[in-house]
């Protein structure tokens, strides 16, 4: 996922990663989570909730 974001990013596409991992306490673990990881790379992403709140009133769709 993280390779694919990185990679359409340098073709000029805009790339938002939704996760619903927080920038939040590590836990301790020995990885670091996909907000950090995103910070880094200069990649965006968001949690479910935040992106529903920003389409607050646009019409999604899928096909």
């Amino acid at each position: 996922m993280l390779l694919f974001a990185i990679e359409q990013t340098t073709k000029g596409d805009n790339i938002l990663l939704v996760s619903e991992e927080t920038g939040t306490s590590n836990d301790n673990k020995i990885f670091k989570k996909l907000p950090a990881i995103c910070k880094q790379l200069n990649l965006d992403i968001k949690t479910l909730p935040q992106l529903i709140e920003d389409l607050d009133g646009i019409d999604v769709q899928f096909r």
